[in-house]
């Protein structure tokens, strides 16, 4: 195994809201799927090998006793590009997929202090992630 070109520096949260809903019906949970909205931003730098990336997720849903919005922001870091779409790829699909195995224990840890027990973000495929129209200038 070897060391990735890629190297991000630590996550931090940008946003956290969490609420408990006032007119939660309990026994409504399970009964639909939570919706949870994702947005995955990337900010290239023009003139370096550096990106931002940021993921926020929203859980939505009448079947969800909670209000809550997270996003998270690291940057990343490359030797050199090379290969523009490689780089898109990890900087759209792979670094998501990062920043959601942070959140995860934070949401668990944080709804698992409510009166519905924890709530365990589930696995999100990023792939499909839209690509970016201004990559030929990186």
């Amino acid at each position: 195994m070897k060391q990735s070109f890629v190297q991000f520096k630590k996550p931090i949260i940008t946003n956290l809201f969490y609420a408990l809903k006032d007119d939660f019906n309990a026994e409504s949970i399970g009964q639909k799927q939570t919706e949870v909205e994702t947005d995955v931003r990337v900010e290239w730098d023009e003139n370096a090998p550096i990106a931002s990336v940021s993921l926020s997720l929203n859980f939505t849903g009448e079947c969800f006793p909670f209000l809550m919005q997270i996003s998270m922001l690291t940057v990343v870091e490359w030797a050199e590009v090379g290969d523009v779409k490689t780089a898109e790829a990890i900087l759209n699909n792979n670094i998501p997929a990062l920043l959601l195995s942070y959140i995860r224990p934070i949401i668990s840890q944080l709804t698992s202090n409510s009166p519905y027990g924890s709530f365990d973000v589930p696995f999100f495929d990023f792939t499909d992630n839209a690509e970016s129209d201004d990559l030929e200038d990186v």
